[in-house]
């Protein structure tokens, strides 16, 4: 497939090439970099089409790019919480599994391959750069560059800038505005955590595990001979 014409275009300060070949069948297709095919969802998608006419495809271009040039764009830093449980950790006094973890419907249920009846919890946390156009919103891997990094202006704030690739999400999911201090909280839980499951491994691997299980003193884990 021959290269016939590059269509050249910029956003913000980032130029970029489009190459437009034709096969023998005189269908014309165009490939875009990577970079704009992940900006620009819909110009990605239409690469994989194929147009009788030169055209047919310029027009189909400058009309996706013009579109995404005017519309309303806005971006910001969030934070993407991720928690799920289930097992005996989740059930209530009376011995029944709490709604908000039953398999059938339970916003924190934690599903688990095999049917497995441990209890186990999942926690974690991303932070995203949500961009909104025209109020369709998508969600990107937010990476932290520093100052210095040279990128497009578009989907970066301040340190951060966008990865390439779209970040799933569901509609339930807790999605919550960047702010160090929500940070700070979900560091602290994640040291919670660490220090319970950093217990439960010294405990099980001790010599004595019998004894201290038997006897409730876990502060016996402190005594190097033990």
């Amino acid at each position: 497939m021959a290269k016939i014409k590059t269509i050249k275009t910029k956003l913000g300060a980032t130029c970029y090439d489009i190459e437009v070949k034709c096969n023998s069948s005189g269908m014309f297709t165009f490939d875009v970099p990577a970079e704009l095919g992940s900006l620009i969802e819909k110009l990605d998608m239409a690469q994989s089409y194929k147009y009788s006419s030169l055209k047919e495809l310029e027009d189909k271009v400058y009309k996706i790019i013009g579109e995404y040039k005017e519309a309303e764009i806005k971006t910001r830093l969030v934070v993407h919480i991720r928690f799920a449980a289930r097992g005996e950790i989740t059930r209530g006094e009376d011995g029944y599994i709490l709604p908000q973890f039953s398999d059938i419907g339970g916003k924190y249920y934690l599903s688990l391959f095999g049917g497995e009846k441990d209890s186990a919890l999942k926690f974690g946390y991303s932070i995203l750069i949500e961009e909104s156009i025209n109020g369709n919103i998508s969600y990107y891997n937010a990476i932290k560059t520093g100052s210095t990094y040279n990128s497009p202006i578009y989907r970066r704030i301040g340190d951060y800038i966008a990865s390439n690739y779209r970040y799933h999400t569901n509609k339930d999911d807790l999605i919550l505005p960047y702010t160090d201090d929500i940070i700070d909280s979900l560091k602290s839980i994640e040291r919670q955590l660490k220090n319970a499951a950093v217990f439960l491994s010294e405990l099980l691997d001790n010599d004595k595990v019998e004894m201290i299980l038997s006897s409730g003193n876990f502060k016996l884990l402190e005594n190097k001979e033990i």
